[in-house]
């Protein structure tokens, strides 16, 4: 059998490319003057309404940041109730690249294990910010911050403990409210499972 491969016989002046390429980095450069306003689908506009070319005064001023924005990983518990969305499945940390994310699971009186993390950290100083881990969460426990600085002035400040993870779910729903809703059904059904699998008590935030 023979494979026949369409070739374009026409002719291409050289450098057709290279001009093309140009043109669309000059209209980009010459619509950056006009009435542009920083502006992201589904968020406020940038204060103040500017628009064009300007300085954000960051850190006073932040630019607003797309829902899927990766900043670092945080944990999730339940407003209502308290209950931390973490079951320990480690599916977060098998799926990290580079092994920064480290889970205890606790137990019952009896010596059992149960749906809950003891122990939980993540070494901030070697995160990727690849996301992998929250999309690889089953129960919507982990998910990506918009905070990103990590300055600080000592190593043991990277070591994120769980009780430095944890944000209400009202937080992650204020800052990306369409990823949260996506995921919003499932989470709660299977946190509702969780809490029935758990001692009285135990895997609750207190506050």
């Amino acid at each position: 059998m023979t494979i026949v491969v369409p070739r374009h016989d026409e002719f291409r002046p050289f450098g057709t490319g290279l001009i093309k390429g140009l043109l669309v980095t000059m209209a980009h450069f010459i619509r950056s003057y006009g009435k542009r306003n920083l502006r992201i689908p589904g968020k406020e506009p940038f204060p103040g309404g500017r628009f064009g070319l300007f300085t954000v005064q960051y850190p006073e001023e932040r630019a607003p940041v797309p829902d899927r924005y990766r900043g670092l990983p945080i944990l999730l518990y339940d407003d209502a109730t308290g209950a931390e969305l973490c079951t320990a499945c480690m599916s977060c940390a098998r799926a990290c690249p580079v092994g920064i994310i480290h889970i205890e699971q606790g137990v019952d009186e009896a010596g059992k294990k149960i749906p809950y993390a003891q122990h939980f950290m993540i070494e901030y100083e070697s995160c990727l910010n690849c996301g992998l881990c929250a999309e690889a969460c089953p129960f919507g426990s982990i998910v990506m911050d918009h905070h990103l600085e990590t300055a600080r002035t000592d190593r043991e400040g990277f070591r994120m403990t769980k009780e430095r993870l944890l944000r209400p779910i009202s937080y992650y729903a204020q800052i990306a409210p369409t990823v949260w809703a996506e995921i919003r059904e499932e989470a709660e059904k299977r946190l509702e499972g969780t809490i029935k699998r758990r001692p009285a008590g135990v895997g609750v935030v207190r506050r």
